[in-house]
């Protein structure tokens, strides 16, 4: 009986001992996401959705580092006109794709038709805010979809290359249930562009 019992105690250990560790630096769940932006200089963002209310932030990534979008990433719904979906800021940055990925900015849950014009329905007005990003930073092979209203906000930014992006908002041409006969999708410019 006594060594059923040190038998059973010492299983928990040696399950643990076989279980793989976790790699801070792909982030497969948002909850991972803060610790790898202080932590990682090489993040992978391995496909998982954004909640409601909260940013994928990569405002305060470290100097040199490389963020790569794999899989699907999308975003709930936030009706908010003030809310930048995505942050993105640093010196000597890259954020890229990996093949086949894709970032869903949810469009069809905002799009009446309206863009901007609509503060009835209020709506996240930059898709993407790149701020204060410099020293030969890249953003670079990202396949964009179904951003709400505007996708790039450039801002305060030099020495920035933007390059092989594939921005596609073409879901919104057609009309939907809140836009009448007007294409769902209105304001959709790719990029606004200021001080930089």
């Amino acid at each position: 009986m006594v060594r059923n019992i040190a038998i059973a105690a010492l299983l928990p250990a040696a399950f643990a001992s076989t279980l793989p560790k976790r790699d801070p630096c792909s982030v497969t769940d948002y909850s991972g996401l803060a610790t790898a932006v202080s932590s990682c200089t090489n993040i992978v963002l391995n496909g998982f959705q954004v909640p409601t209310g909260k940013a994928l932030d990569l405002s305060k990534l470290k100097d040199g580092a490389t963020v790569t979008f794999k899989g699907k990433t999308t975003f709930a719904t936030t009706a908010d006109n003030d809310f930048d979906p995505i942050v993105i800021s640093g010196n000597g940055i890259t954020i890229t794709g990996a093949s086949g990925h894709v970032i869903d900015g949810n469009g069809p849950a905002y799009w009446d038709g309206e863009g901007s014009n609509n503060k009835d329905n209020p709506k996240p007005d930059h898709f993407i805010v790149v701020k204060k990003t410099t020293g030969n930073s890249k953003i670079t092979n990202l396949n964009i979809q179904n951003w709400p209203v505007h996708c790039f906000d450039i801002t305060g930014s030099s020495q920035l290359t933007i390059s092989g992006l594939i921005l596609d908002n073409r879901l919104g041409d057609k009309p939907n249930a809140k836009s009448g006969s007007l294409p769902a999708a209105h304001n959709s410019d790719g990029f606004d562009i200021s001080s930089s």
